[in-house]
């Protein structure tokens, strides 16, 4: 399975910071976590399915998209943007 480390307030909202879930593809991921976590749908994937613009996600370090190949070894990391005027 796929790690999922998400921090800052998307993390106070499920309790931890690292997640196991299956996917073959980022957005993949993503979904199974707010399937599980269906306290944080709409915080990560808009109501398209598809990422949030304000965020920015790396697999095993790497920029990347919703579309990204993960292995079971990744380590997907979701932050956030501070943004604002």
């Amino acid at each position: 399975m796929t790690t999922v480390r998400i921090g800052g307030q998307l993390r106070a909202m499920v309790g931890a910071a690292d997640h196991q879930v299956s996917g073959d593809r980022v957005i993949d991921a993503l979904r199974a976590l707010e399937v599980t976590y269906p306290q944080i749908a709409g915080w990560i994937l808009d109501e398209r399915g598809v990422l949030r613009r304000h965020l920015n996600v790396f697999v095993d370090g790497q920029p990347a998209t919703g579309e990204t190949a993960v292995q079971a070894s990744s380590r997907i990391h979701v932050l956030l943007s501070i943004t604002g005027g």
